[in-house]
């Protein structure tokens, strides 16, 4: 499963799935985290200077920290595996996975038996 939090978060079905997923099961998540940096980026620079994204479609609220995601995960039944921070090349439009976790990151988590 992918999907990125801030917009899944504004329903239950998350916690829903999070139910229904199998023993060693795995989720994976992209999301943004709620840093100074992601503001910038996701928000001022995507947003409101390119036009990448429509104006109001993130709120810097509703973005979360991986420290958050883990507890998520933890209190259901998920261990948390793998976080990866990811970054745009805008030059070259591609997507590439980076150590840094400020802006945007990966998370994968295993369904506790």
């Amino acid at each position: 499963m992918l999907k990125v939090l801030l917009f899944f978060f504004e329903t239950q079905f998350f916690l829903f799935f999070l139910l229904l997923l199998q023993p060693n099961g795995l989720c994976v998540i992209s999301t943004i985290n709620r840093t100074l940096l992601s503001k910038i980026f996701a928000i001022e620079i995507a947003e409101n200077l390119l036009g990448w994204v429509s104006k109001g479609t993130h709120s810097h609220d509703k973005f979360i920290s991986p420290e958050e995601l883990c507890e998520i995960m933890k209190n259901n039944n998920l261990n948390p595996l793998n976080i990866q921070g990811m970054t745009l090349n805008p030059i070259k439009n591609t997507w590439s996975f980076i150590p840094s976790t400020h802006v945007n990151y990966f998370m994968a988590g295993k369904k506790i038996e």
